[in-house]
């Protein structure tokens, strides 16, 4: 009698996902059977309405390279489901040997082929990782380096913490700065590893901002090791306190930077949070579908229900106008406009024909990045010196404290312009009142290879060389900055001085701007852009910057300028 030989997965058919009948509060969870290292991995499905009465584990993991299949595929119901490398690998680290593990995992769980079940997962995406009794950060596999930085943040876990509002960090009473900082010095290695391992591909991703911030418990694994979050947290605030010592030499930058985003956005998850905040706070990290850019974030904005369902059938150009309208009006604002990166304005979403009013945030910050922060703070500051100008020429001003931005109430023959934005669906037109300040006169494409030429150039207009740094003015820096270092190098990129027809002078957040455009106040914004007549409407080309915007003293521009309010029409 001869024996019984194992059926191979080549033999067998593929797997067929069962239609999930009511997709708003159904879902599948994945039972992983038992099995040794080089078992074949085995398992089934189970569907689970509103997710009670199973307890079950969600995986927070990148895919991997999606051309990358694993030799051997996953074996559901004695059929064959098709996975990455990198979803192999984790899953045989999560496997037990010996008992049967209940999982979420997005990969199995939801049938990826079936767009419209992927589009309404994403409204319940937060339920699942809140309800999952504990969410596995799967990083990668270790090595000897990822090994010697999950130790160093062991140890460094039992020095420090954040305080009870999630925002300052502070060391244990029994630690001191100078211990941390000896440490630094004498493990410069093993911080060199920290900061390696938060480069990892895992905390440059969208998806998993909320999958970690809305969970009870959360561990991460790298290989066959294990730190849970709350030990991580506390490293986290060690490391904040060194890389802000003068006398540390550590330096954790952007990785550390994007870690402390995520950490901290995870202590403070009570905290009411946009989607337009939210979008632009995450627009550095990477989604595989560029509509996740959004999606991603819905789950953990309070104002989600007012914007488009999820729809991965739409274009992505219709998906990123409809988000700009949704916030514009939502709003009654333009600082949306501020997202908009010399990138894109030059050409780099001529892909998506989008209008030049709507932010592609396929792009990163790049350019904006350093002005992000000088922007947010001299808008609001703006709009309160609006104020401050007892008789601008020709414009009547609201003389009140409140703060409210005057661009929205200037008065005409005592009427007042309707404080709307309005906006042409069929012709993606943005319509809004505003200010025309003055034209271009002439345009300085700036020289990054001698900055320090383009600098005295700006700085003639001013005479600020010897004025105090403000926490808040980059420009007035450019006038010690006379040397090529990184920061002067990265915000002068791109970019060019530009003087106006009323003589002043200022830095534009496009090369392409031209001689004959215009510089506007629009609606609510402190910040001038630059507007580029074409045809019967208006392209946007980018922002204006001068010392005064920056300082938040936009009203002694009023004051020795003749503005007039004009209707423009942005397309």
């Amino acid at each position: 009698m001869g024996t019984e030989l194992p059926i191979q997965p080549s033999t067998l058919l593929k797997y067929q996902y069962q239609k999930i009948q009511n997709l708003n509060i159904e879902t599948r969870l994945l039972f992983l059977e038992p099995g040794s290292p080089n078992d074949p991995l085995q398992g089934s499905i189970y569907h689970s309405v509103h997710l009670h009465g199973q307890s079950y584990e969600a995986v927070s993991y990148t895919w991997g390279n999606p051309n990358a299949l694993a030799s051997s595929p996953l074996l559901l119901n004695d059929r064959t489901l098709s996975i990455t490398c990198n979803v192999e690998t984790m899953l045989r680290e999560l496997r037990h040997p010996h008992q049967r593990c209940v999982f979420w995992i997005d990969a199995v769980c939801i049938d990826q082929d079936d767009l419209n079940e992927r589009a309404l997962h994403v409204r319940i995406m937060r339920k699942i990782y809140t309800r999952a009794t504990r969410v596995i950060v799967w990083i990668g596999e270790s090595d000897s380096e990822s090994r010697e930085a999950l130790q160093g943040l062991a140890v460094l876990s039992n020095h420090g913490s954040f305080d009870s509002d999630g925002v300052e960090a502070s060391l244990n009473s029994h630690s001191s700065l100078e211990d941390m900082i000896q440490y630094a010095g004498t493990h410069s290695n093993v911080l060199n590893q920290i900061i390696a391992l938060l480069d990892r591909h895992w905390f440059h991703r969208l998806w998993i901002v909320q999958e970690v911030v809305v969970s009870k418990e959360v561990a991460i694994k790298c290989g066959a090791e294990w730190l849970d979050w709350k030990s991580f947290s506390n490293a986290l605030a060690v490391l904040v306190l060194l890389h802000s010592s003068p006398k540390s030499r550590f330096r954790g930058d952007l990785p550390l930077l994007r870690a402390l985003k995520i950490d901290r956005h995870r202590r403070l998850e009570n905290q009411h949070r946009s989607i337009n905040g939210l979008v632009h706070d995450y627009r550095d990290n990477m989604a595989t579908d560029p509509r996740d850019k959004i999606y991603a974030l819905y789950g953990l904005a309070n104002d989600s229900p007012h914007f488009p369902e999820p729809n991965y059938l739409d274009s992505i150009t219709n998906i990123y106008v409809q988000f700009a309208m949704t916030v514009m009006q939502r709003h009654n604002s333009l600082f949306l406009l501020h997202a908009i990166t010399s990138f894109e304005l030059s050409g780099g979403s001529a892909d998506l024909s989008l209008p030049s009013w709507v932010p592609d945030w396929r792009h990163p910050w790049s350019d904006n990045i350093l002005f992000k922060d000088v922007l947010e703070q001299a808008t609001i500051e703006n709009g309160y010196q609006y104020y401050s100008v007892a008789r601008p020429p020709r414009i009547s001003g609201v003389e009140s404290e409140t703060e409210i931005p005057m661009v929205r109430h200037v008065l005409i023959d005592n009427s007042r312009i309707a404080t709307t934005i309005q906006i042409s669906s069929e012709w993606r037109i943005l319509s809004i009142y505003g200010l025309c300040w003055s034209e271009v006169a002439s345009v300085v494409p700036i020289d990054v290879e001698n900055i320090a030429q383009s600098v005295d150039w700006f700085l003639d207009a001013y005479d600020r060389v010897n004025s105090t740094v403000t926490g808040n003015t980059i420009l007035v820096t450019l006038g010690f900055a006379k040397q090529q270092d990184e920061m002067t190098t990265s915000l002068l990129r791109g970019r060019a001085f530009v003087r106006l027809k009323n003589g002043s002078r200022g830095l534009g957040s496009s090369c392409n701007i031209q001689e004959g455009d215009i510089v506007c106040f629009l609606h609510d914004q402190g910040v001038p852009f630059v507007l580029r007549k074409t045809g019967e409407n208006y392209r946007l080309i980018g922002q204006f910057l001068t010392g005064s915007v920056l300082d938040g003293k936009v009203g002694s521009l009023l004051e020795t300028s003749s503005c007039k309010v004009e209707w423009f029409s942005v397309q």
